[in-house]
């Protein structure tokens, strides 16, 4: 939990090797840069709220592999490009903002 806060910078490559971790709520910072890749490497990962930040570039297709997200929330960014079709194939996903 690293919400509210005044973090910037890219989001570190290095939460991939969270392997175990349920919920990444990262927003109301000002993180940039693309979203990471190694974010799919998070195979337990139920929540992902990267909203109010400054991330940029296109959301990556790689996501639908979140089997496990529930939530996710990456509203109010400067994101490009289409939402990835994948995303579709997450079936237990109850809300995307």
């Amino acid at each position: 939990l690293i919400q509210g806060n005044r973090f910037t910078g890219v989001l570190p490559a290095e939460l991939g090797n969270l392997s175990l971790l349920r919920r990444l709520l990262a927003s109301d910072n000002n993180f940039s840069g693309p979203m990471p890749p190694s974010l799919v490497k998070l195979s337990e990962l139920s929540q992902l709220d990267l909203s109010n930040n400054s991330l940029s570039r296109e959301i990556p297709r790689e996501i639908g592999q979140l089997k496990q997200l529930t939530v996710l929330n990456l509203s109010h960014n400067q994101l490009t490009g289409m939402i990835p079709p994948e995303l579709g194939e997450i079936y237990g996903m109850n809300s995307l903002d």
